[in-house]
């Protein structure tokens, strides 16, 4: 395959990733927090669900306290650099397909998602 066409399918790929992390923040578990709740909190928290081998999670099976590294956790990272200075990023692993759950916690493949 064409070096370029690699290059762009990994770009894509990563953004999905992105995409999929952001999602993930607005509506695993909780809905999403406004910018003014999380600049009063100095706490932002970020879900990711690690997509090998371009993110690394230690330990394999962790779900929080997790050490991430990667593209995901960079973006992540130099997002939380342009927040009000003082705001920590507070990091969860999850799984590919919770990112979608709904509030009884199933995917439902046929129903609408509006972070």
């Amino acid at each position: 395959m064409n070096t370029s066409i690699e290059m762009r399918m990994t770009h894509r790929r990563r953004w999905f990733l992105v995409l999929g992390a952001s999602l993930a923040l607005a509506v695993f578990g909780a809905e999403g927090r406004s910018l003014k709740e999380i600049e009063q909190s100095n706490e932002i928290r970020i879900c990711i669900s690690p997509f090998p081998p371009q993110d690394t999670v230690e330990p394999a099976n962790c779900r929080e306290n997790c050490k991430f590294g990667g593209y995901a956790y960079d973006m992540s990272m130099a997002f939380v650099g342009t927040l009000k200075k003082g705001i920590k990023a507070k990091f969860m692993r999850v799984e590919w397909d919770e990112q979608f759950f709904n509030k009884e916690g199933k995917v439902v493949r046929e129903d609408t998602y509006t972070p």
